[in-house]
């Protein structure tokens, strides 16, 4: 029922009412299924919106929310709880799931009519909210900002070019005594500090602080750099060429996983097949040698499959930049005039598109754009060593 998307009855998820399937139960009752709310629905929409455009996390969204008077379906304000569970349902991207009390989930196949954001968008989000997340071990490695909040544009993506620590914002306010003895504040400048100084968490001998003028200017100019050689390109043509690669590749790898698995769990059913025999004594394997074959295919079974769910994870990490270099084509005309007019969460936001790191010292910035991009520019780069090359 819920791989073919009836629903199953429950709470009906918010942004979505009940309405008639059209079809009926063996009792003659006509069975419901999810239809979009048309209201609910742009509230969804806006959560998803806030969550990948802006960097919001759920409790900023709850407080938004509730800032803006948005009703909600019964409590009397917007959590982050429900927030979260918004964020991390399949449903809004046209998935139902029917969670059961043992073994995996079970999961319907994309029901386009369900759909209110994107597939490519409900997964972003989920890798930016891993990113992000406290007990994600990797968390201090990727250019997520753990909160778009204040006004410099490099945290996350900012790190101490002499010990590899992460940048943080520091205040310094300029003050002076008046003649009533009063201390009169002016002047306050935001500045980048190297976290594992101020912590003591290194061995860190470069400088503490950075002006963050003097460096969010240098790295915008080198993004424009990088911009300017991105519309030089046929954009949709290398795109195409690396979807290609990545996919073929990949998927075939996971292809021949899989093929691998098969051929696991066939050779374990003719092991577990053996098991009577060996227990009457009919068996070539004696039931210690038995037990042993049955346990190691048992563990080659559980590596194999966590092999295929980490090459998978891998594949989908692809098709994510792949996208966001999709939508990064479709912005490049207009990249700097909506970087220009957007809000400080959503520049730090489309920076995070862009730049892998941003290396902070003394005498050196050094701007690391993404893979991606990398590999973008690089054959626009080669392109370019041959036609010199040709000319010679």
């Amino acid at each position: 029922m819920v791989e073919d998307g009836i629903f199953r009855g429950g709470g009906i998820p918010y942004g979505y009412k009940s309405v008639d399937s059209g079809n009926v139960n063996k009792k003659g009752k006509v069975m419901q299924k999810l239809g979009k709310h048309e209201e609910e629905s742009k509230i969804v929409k806006e959560i998803f919106r806030l969550a990948l455009e802006e960097g919001y996390g759920q409790l900023r969204i709850a407080k938004l929310l509730n800032e803006k008077n948005v009703p909600t379906r019964k409590a009397k304000q917007w959590g982050a709880p429900t927030v979260n569970v918004i964020l991390k349902n399949p449903i809004y991207k046209g998935v139902m799931r029917y969670r059961k009390e043992e073994g995996d989930d079970i999961f319907s196949k994309p029901i386009p009519e369900l759909m209110i954001v994107s597939e490519e968008d409900w997964n972003t989000v989920q890798d930016v909210r891993d990113k992000k997340n406290p007990k994600n071990p990797n968390r201090n490695e990727n250019s997520i900002p753990m909160s778009t909040k204040g006004s410099l544009l490099l945290t996350g993506i900012a790190r101490c070019g002499c010990c590899n620590s992460r940048l943080t914002t520091t205040t310094f306010v300029n003050k002076y005594k008046a003649a009533n003895g009063e201390i009169v504040r002016y002047n306050q400048n935001k500045s980048y500090r190297c976290s594992g100084k101020l912590q003591g968490k290194t061995d860190c001998n470069g400088q503490a602080t950075f002006s963050s003028k003097k460096v969010e200017r240098q790295v915008l100019e080198s993004v424009e750099v990088y911009l300017s050689e991105l519309r030089t390109i046929d954009f949709q043509l290398e795109i195409e060429s690396i979807k290609k690669k990545v996919f073929n590749q990949e998927e075939e790898r996971i292809k021949t996983m899989q093929n691998l698995l098969e051929e696991h769990y066939e050779e374990l059913v003719v092991l577990n097949a053996e098991v009577p025999k060996a227990i009457m004594g009919k068996s070539a394997f004696k039931p210690e040698m038995l037990n042993a074959l049955i346990e190691k295919k048992e563990n080659e079974i559980q590596k194999t499959s966590e092999d295929i769910k980490e090459q998978e994870k891998l594949l989908l990490s692809k098709k994510m930049e792949i996208s966001e270099m999709e939508t990064l084509k479709d912005d490049l005309p207009v990249w700097r005039d909506v970087f220009t007019k957007a809000s400080t969460e959503k520049k730090k936001m489309m920076l995070c598109t862009l730049l892998e790191v941003v290396y902070i010292s003394k005498d050196k910035i050094s701007v690391e754009i993404k893979a991606g991009i990398k590999e973008l520019l690089g054959h626009l780069y080669r392109e370019r060593k041959d036609t010199k090359s040709s000319l010679i």
